[in-house]
């Protein structure tokens, strides 16, 4: 039968001793005639038969937990801080095992347990092991802090492989920093070679002592299957230690990775929590991490960013041959922007060797796909017919379906077509001309203003000219540059201003563009 505390309602051990509630403190009343507790008669007034819920087990655990946390933090300010922190360690461990083996079914029980363990011989053993274990803790803490002093550079020259040995050395010991810091060194390979199972183990070791990063990092390799079998609840259980303890990784990924206490793509969280990293310079390292395991697991997405970083050089390394890899990957899934981007480093040669029919054979992927980029770069190879037989009708086509996507190159490669020689149409000319300079295209820029200067397709008009070889000269477009300082030099469009041609001309001389040179060598234009 389970009797209770008639103030705050908790359920009293069966054979408690005392005068007063061992979780409120406040007095039990003595009555006559009432339930008999010791030699004294005291108000008992719930006795029914009823455990505690779970709810009410957790919250006591959670208290003990804060308990043992505070005692961790105040553990180095003296030999009896230590003492406590190890006491309340070794008591609060014992009942989550106790509690998880289904060994504990009431309040009760813990305080009954934790009462028949406070003989006066336990007591006394338990008091030199302690000072034992805090001389130690200190000691391992000492070699612990030689091996971060390894890792960081800091004191010691940095060298990650004598980090790992002073970590093994303690870890092996039972130090939880230890553990928890060589678990990290094997899960990602710093200063041993790469091994899951490895960081598993030590990841255990330390989430069992309360390490919260290793809880977080055991959840990881629950959830990506790595080191162990693919488990999702128990990657579940492992990070909502972790987050209780604090850990704001762990909450992010409960977050994005749990549903209704359901588990979702975990790929797709971790390309989320990747990119959203990779904007902050302080998480950017992990960011790379969780877009690179996304990726790894088949990501599509994940698989093109890191390709688009690695082809770019945005937050990382320019890397052309990471780029194609990561590439690679995506456009074998079908993906359209994957297939243009390899196509073009087959088409350039960049990371890999240039290859013509191979940068055609995906750019038509992705151009199947309505792919803009692809489409207008399918359309050059068939212009130049590089890859492929020349076909300008062809070339004509994919332009014409990227142009009216909005593709800018497209639109001014059209242009040119209607204003050059696949079809003489200067009006349809000047159309996309106008279309991809309003985007900003600076060559279609150039183009329009030649358009304008020598009346073609439109009235001729030099202001109008003058504006479009600035906007595109502005750009560092070498040839508007070399045309708008004609414009200044013989005054069409603006007051005259040999000055400014001068500077103009300069500018695409610096870029090799020929006419320019001339000019500068005394070649001069002619009204």
């Amino acid at each position: 039968m389970s009797i209770f505390c008639a103030t705050c309602g908790k359920q009293l051990p069966a054979d408690w001793q005392f005068p007063r509630c061992p979780y409120c403190g406040n007095e039990l009343p003595k009555l006559s005639n009432r339930n008999l507790v010791g030699s004294e008669e005291y108000e008992l007034p719930c006795a029914k038969e009823e455990q505690d819920s779970e709810e009410d087990l957790e919250n006591y655990l959670k208290r003990k937990r804060i308990e043992m946390d505070e005692a961790r933090e105040k553990r180095n300010e003296s030999d009896d801080a230590w003492a406590l922190s190890h006491k309340l360690t070794m008591e609060y461990y014992s009942m989550l095992k106790a509690y998880q083996g289904g060994e504990i079914k009431s309040i009760a029980d813990f305080e009954l347990a934790k009462k028949q363990s406070n003989t006066p011989k336990q007591k006394e053993a338990e008091k030199n092991s302690e000072l034992e274990i805090i001389e130690k803790e200190k000691k391992l803490k000492e070699i612990n802090d030689i091996a971060l002093s390894y890792y960081h550079g800091k004191g010691r020259p940095k060298n990650n492989k004598e980090a790992v040995k002073w970590f093994q050395i303690a870890a092996k010991q039972g130090f939880a920093a230890s553990q928890d810091n060589l678990g990290y060194c094997y899960y990602f390979g710093i200063g041993v070679t790469q091994n899951y199972k490895e960081a598993v183990k030590w990841f255990r070791l330390a989430a069992e002592q309360g390490a919260a990063s290793s809880q977080y990092y055991l959840g990881e390799c629950y959830y990506f299957g790595l080191g162990v079998t693919q488990d999702y609840a128990v990657a579940e259980k492992m990070y909502r230690m972790a987050a209780e303890l604090g850990w704001e990784d762990a909450k992010d990924v409960l977050k994005y990775c749990y549903k209704k206490g359901k588990a979702i793509d975990f790929a797709e969280a971790q390309y989320q929590l990747g990119q959203y990293n990779c904007g902050f310079n302080a998480s950017l390292e992990d960011g790379l991490r969780r877009l690179r395991l996304s990726a790894e697991k088949g990501h599509i997405k994940a698989q093109f960013d890191l390709g688009k970083r690695y082809f770019d050089g945005i937050t990382v390394a320019q890397d052309p041959k990471e780029a194609v890899k990561w590439f690679r990957m995506a456009a074998e899934q079908g993906d359209a922007q994957a297939q243009c981007y390899l196509g073009e480093c087959y088409f350039e040669g960049e990371g890999v060797a240039r290859n013509y029919k191979e940068a055609v054979k995906w750019y038509h992927l992705a151009a199947e796909q309505g792919n803009a980029r692809a489409q207008c770069y399918l359309g050059v190879c068939y212009f130049k017919g590089e890859g492929v037989a020349r076909n300008y009708k062809e070339a004509v086509k994919w332009y014409h379906l990227a142009a009216e996507q909005g593709n800018a190159r497209a639109q001014c490669y059209l242009g040119e077509c209607y204003q050059f020689g696949v079809y003489h149409d200067f009006e349809k000319a000047i159309k996309w001309y106008r279309e991809a300079a309003n985007q900003g295209y600076a060559r279609a820029q150039c183009e329009l203003g030649d358009c304008y200067k020598m009346g073609m397709g439109v009235d001729q008009d030099y202001q109008e000219a003058f504006y479009w070889y600035r906007e595109a000269a502005n750009q560092g477009y070498a040839e508007a540059q070399c045309n708008l300082g004609k414009l200044y030099y013989l005054g069409l469009g603006w007051i005259r201003d040999i000055h400014s041609a001068r500077e103009y001309w300069e500018l695409a001389a610096n870029q090799g563009y020929q006419k320019a040179i001339d000019y500068l060598n005394g070649e001069l234009p002619e009204p």
